[in-house]
């Protein structure tokens, strides 16, 4: 770990709590419709854009069902939630950042969020202005796990991909970070690591807490 310069965060689920919030959201869209909402299928949408999501919840579905609107149902109703409500935070973040900030690494968010939403994730807690550069969905062509992303928050900093490592809880995430070349360490949220998972990250890691203990005593 002696070569890395810089860490990129992906923000749901790695820095904010809110995988937990989207999953509460759509069980209560699917409700309402009189839809059973398979949860382990759910899961494994999680980290991907706009257009994965609704083609994996057409399959997982029925492709008969209006998931375009659901989608949407779905996403304004997490974004009102936030505009009342300050999202949790990942145990370990703040202490990580800090440590971070005070060690002289450059830091950087990467989220398949669109950056409307995005600062309406943070406007109470403003992580994103204490980063030297944010990247959302919006200003990338390909999603996750193409490393398009990625790549573009490493350039922000003026890194290469070697010099970065990458934080990811999700499947596409670690793939993404895995296919541009850069250590990633999984903390897993809902997703948990398969043995392809293990054999693209770096580590598997229980909390931030524990990324932070690997940073202060890597010896590599």
């Amino acid at each position: 770990m002696k070569n890395i310069k810089g860490v990129i965060f992906d923000m749901d689920g790695v820095i904010l709590d809110t995988e937990s919030l989207s999953l509460i959201f759509w069980e209560k869209i699917f409700k309402k419709h009189n839809i059973e909402i398979k949860r382990d299928a759910q899961i494994l949408l999680m980290g991907k854009g706009k257009d994965d999501t609704i083609k994996g919840l057409k399959e997982i579905y029925g492709k008969e069902l209006p998931m375009e609107e659901y989608y949407k149902e779905k996403g304004q109703a997490v974004i009102d939630y936030l505009e009342e409500n300050k999202p949790g935070v990942k145990k370990g973040f703040e202490s990580l950042l800090k440590y971070l900030l005070e060690h002289n690494y450059k830091t950087a968010i990467a989220t398949s969020t669109v950056r409307w939403k995005m600062k309406n994730r943070m406007k109470f807690l403003h992580f994103d202005d204490m980063v030297g550069a944010v990247i959302c969905g919006d200003e990338v062509k390909e999603t996750k796990p193409n490393p398009e992303i990625f790549l573009k928050a490493a350039e922000k900093l003026n890194l290469s991909p070697k010099e970065c490592l990458v934080i990811e809880d999700s499947k596409a995430g670690v793939e993404a970070a895995y296919n541009g070349g850069f250590k990633c360490i999984m903390v897993p949220d809902f997703k948990k690591p398969d043995e392809e998972l293990r054999e693209k990250a770096y580590k598997i890691m229980d909390s931030l807490e524990d990324v932070e203990y690997l940073l202060k005593n890597s010896i590599e």
